[in-house]
């Protein structure tokens, strides 16, 4: 599983390379898949977090103590470290209403408000001037974990039938992805392309990746055939109409599964300290800044194993950041008087 996540994370780097950068480095995986691909994950996990529980409040906390402390340094961070990129002078840009108004909505999960910083990434080279245009799954993500409880309630009150009730999250939310797509194609409006691609319109890929967890016992037994099934679908969505929509969810989801659940463990430098997460959160900001120092001019090769680096470190020292926070957290905790 910590493979994939860092091939989903790294999918999505590329992408982006490819999109603001100017190049064209190949990969299996796309963007759009290697989203989808972590909320499949997501909904495999986080059922098994809520019931180990069985209490919101807990179940809430618990994830925020991973997904907040990256997300708000790396928002904060790039805020303030940002300015000697701006155009304007340090006064003026910290002075911009527009500086307070990023930071705001940003932190508040509100990203699409406020995607840009005064003067930051503003020239005609950029193809998006947006700082970081990868947050906007969080709260995606966010909305997702909460579905959860109510997912369980649910479920308790209709004598436990929880695959059916997936399966009907699943069908809404692919119709609700399908009826969007139709209203941006009949009116053109990137609203409807946006609200598409929110919550709702993930739910398929998210309760996918629950319906596995039901049937993981079925699953791994015959876990190579549903993995080669997928593959064929994958494929045959590309020829079929609308088939991103109504085929992917099912075959991103269970090929990711499928690779996550292989029996065989391979070790990873790190062990379990996987930084796939702060990759996917500070590589857009590193990419914009690849093009505004014009290091995307180097040779393709060169540009990328850059700018892949830079995440890397980036990310390397935003996970042992928040450890130690973490860390000095509990501690503190732990010497705390007791009464």
């Amino acid at each position: 599983m910590d493979i994939v996540r860092y091939l989903l994370a790294f999918a999505v780097l590329i992408a982006h390379f490819n999109e603001l950068a100017g190049h064209d480095i190949p990969f299996i995986i796309s963007s759009y898949n290697a989203v989808g691909g972590f909320f499949a994950l997501s909904g495999f996990l986080m059922y098994r977090s809520y019931t180990k529980h069985n209490n919101a409040v807990r179940f809430a906390l618990m994830r925020a103590r991973r997904i907040l402390p990256p997300y708000l340094i790396t928002v904060v961070f790039f805020a303030l470290a940002l300015a000697a990129a701006s155009t304007l002078p340090l006064a003026s840009y910290f002075g911009n209403s527009d500086f307070y108004k990023y930071l705001a909505a940003n932190i508040s999960f509100m990203n699409w408000l406020s995607p840009c910083l005064p003067g930051v990434f503003a020239g005609d080279e950029f193809v998006s001037h947006a700082v970081n245009g990868s947050l906007w799954t969080m709260k995606v993500e966010w909305m997702l974990y909460f579905t959860v409880p109510v997912f369980v309630w649910l479920a308790s009150r209709l004598r436990g039938h929880k695959i059916i009730i997936a399966l009907a999250i699943i069908a809404m939310s692919v119709i609700y992805r399908f009826s969007f797509t139709l209203l941006y194609q009949e009116t053109g409006r990137e609203l409807f392309n946006i609200l598409g691609r929110q919550i709702f319109g993930q739910l398929s890929f998210f309760y996918t990746g629950m319906l596995i967890y039901f049937l993981k016992e079925h699953f791994m037994r015959r876990l190579p055939l549903y993995f080669i099934l997928a593959l064929v679908l994958e494929t045959a969505a590309i020829f079929i109409p609308y088939g991103r929509i109504f085929i992917l969810p099912f075959a991103i989801s269970t090929i990711v599964m499928a690779l996550s659940l292989y029996p065989r463990s391979i070790k990873l430098p790190g062990g379990r300290h996987n930084i796939s997460y702060e990759i996917y959160l500070v590589h857009y900001p590193i990419v914009q800044l690849c093009v505004a120092t014009h290091l995307n001019q180097l040779p393709q090769w060169s540009a990328f194993g850059i700018t892949a680096l830079a995440t890397i470190v980036a990310a390397a020292l935003l996970y042992a950041v928040c450890r130690t926070i973490n860390s000095c957290a509990k501690s503190s905790k732990a010497q705390q008087p007791q009464v």
